[in-house]
């Protein structure tokens, strides 16, 4: 299953870095660039809320210090690049700070998910250790 998500993660990563190198104008945009450009900050934030969970799952990086020090690579290397090789577009640190409140975003859901599964496997632990059996 490992397999399918690092797929799905260099898609991602593909798909976000078409995306961010190139200048459209109105004329040479592509069909689906309406669907992308509803508001810059929220793509960001989804983008990066992405792909720390296809990066989770692809890589099983427990460490989450290097799991952030990734993403933050990457988000880091987009806004350079854009800085110096893609005419028409700057580095933007409301971007970069978008792509980090992503990352805190699936950090957050994920804590508050394995929160609410602990508490779940506590009571039915607690159920069974206070259930009474009948022999009749």
């Amino acid at each position: 299953m490992s397999n399918f998500f690092r797929i799905l993660f260099f898609i991602i990563i593909a798909a976000i870095f078409y995306l961010s190198f190139h200048n459209f104008t109105y004329q040479n945009r592509p069909f689906f660039y309406f669907l992308v450009n509803f508001n810059d900050k929220l793509n960001h934030i989804v983008a990066f809320v992405t792909l720390a969970f296809l990066l989770e799952k692809a890589y099983n990086i427990k460490n989450r210090l290097l799991h952030i020090f990734i993403l933050l690579s990457i988000g880091g290397f987009i806004e350079f690049y854009q800085l110096f090789f893609v005419p028409g577009r700057s580095f933007s640190l409301k971007d970069f700070l978008a792509d980090v409140i992503g990352i805190l975003i699936y950090f957050t859901i994920k804590k508050l998910y394995s929160l609410k599964n602990k508490k779940v496997k506590i009571y039915k632990i607690e159920n069974l250790k206070y259930r009474t059996f009948s022999w009749n």
